[in-house]
């Protein structure tokens, strides 16, 4: 996610230049074919090209909304993981106490106890996270001109789920949920079997057992929404035909350009080149927006900033629970929070 105000010109170059230098090299060679080799025939009247142009405009609209929303509803659902998380340790603190216990459980006990549902469920933000980065074959596959995506988390100091896991979990209970092809699942359902195990122990009455349970239920429809809109693509009926709208409208607009700057001055002909390079420019930015926002959890630089908002979990969750070494907060990377 970009945090800057204004987007630096560089990154709307590095993902415009060649469709802009191609728009120009077209431009001047109907532009010869018409001033230079004198073939008057090169060019139509711009009404048509106009008319196109309209209606690629309303369908590209049309894409954009329908892209953000899917980005909004991301957003909102990882709104909901952060109050839900803090609802959970709130919960694990003031709901498991020894008041009815069936056998004696010391301070340190029910303080580690305590500790080991907040650790677990910080290790399953941190595997969701990981889960919905996992690549699919419609998403984009490079960040402007890198192909790997392990070197982008990397270079935004996403450590690896591995890594992660282990600063929450032991050893045995990492490779037990790296076993599972989707680990928090595993996680989440090892916390309904410790709150049964809690509850047969007395530590856990049977409503606030109910309470408990009812979060961990919420967590499990936001993870669900989430992999909805990361295993459900755009319809590409919508995304694929947007761009070749695009590609049409913007061959055509050097055609209609010619045409009614040379009926005014042969001369005028060359004014074609900027302005055609200008009106591609702006759809085919116009595309490009809403194509790199239709997948949320792809890892680039448009993406809701997962990795900062579970850092943000984290350390609400380990204050709350006392600790005090906790993780810097990610800072921005040229302008982007991941």
């Amino acid at each position: 996610m970009f945090v800057q105000r204004i987007i630096p010109p560089r990154f709307i170059l590095s993902v415009t230049w060649r469709q802009s230098l191609i728009m120009a090299a077209w431009s001047s060679f109907i532009v010869y074919l018409r001033h230079v080799s004198d073939l008057k025939y090169v060019g139509i009247p711009f009404l048509p090209v106009g008319i196109i142009g309209t209606a690629v405009a309303f369908y590209v609209g049309f894409k954009n909304n329908s892209s953000y929303d899917r980005l909004w509803e991301a957003r909102r659902i990882w709104g909901g993981i952060v109050n839900m998380s803090r609802n959970w340790a709130a919960g694990v603190l003031g709901f498991v106490t020894t008041t009815n216990a069936t056998s004696p459980v010391s301070p340190e006990e029910l303080t580690c106890i305590q500790r080991e549902l907040v650790m677990r469920h910080l290790a399953w933000i941190h595997a969701l996270r990981h889960v919905l980065l996992q690549p699919r074959s419609w998403e984009h596959r490079r960040l402007f001109d890198t192909n790997d995506r392990s070197e982008i988390l990397r270079d935004l100091n996403a450590p690896p789920v591995e890594v992660e896991l282990a600063r929450f979990l032991d050893t045995d209970a990492v490779r037990e949920a790296l076993a599972f092809r989707n680990p928090a699942v595993q996680l989440i359902t090892a916390q309904t079997k410790h709150l049964n195990e809690l509850h047969r122990a007395g530590l856990l009455s049977t409503y606030h057992h109910v309470e408990l349970q009812r979060v961990i239920t919420e967590l499990v429809n936001e993870q669900g929404r989430a992999e909805r809109i990361k295993n459900f693509p755009f319809p590409r009926q919508y995304g694929a035909f947007s761009s070749v709208f695009v590609f049409i409208f913007i061959l055509l607009v050097p055609l209609g350009l010619v045409f009614e700057f040379s009926r005014v001055d042969a001369a005028l002909a060359w004014v074609t080149i900027p302005i055609s390079v200008l009106v591609s420019w702006v759809f085919v930015t116009m595309e490009l927006i809403g194509d790199y926002s239709e997948n949320p959890f792809e890892g680039l630089m448009n993406d809701v900033p997962m990795f900062t908002m579970a850092r943000g979990i984290e350390t609400d969750l380990r204050q709350m629970i006392g600790d005090v070494d906790l993780p810097e907060a990610p800072k921005p990377v040229d302008g982007i929070l991941m």
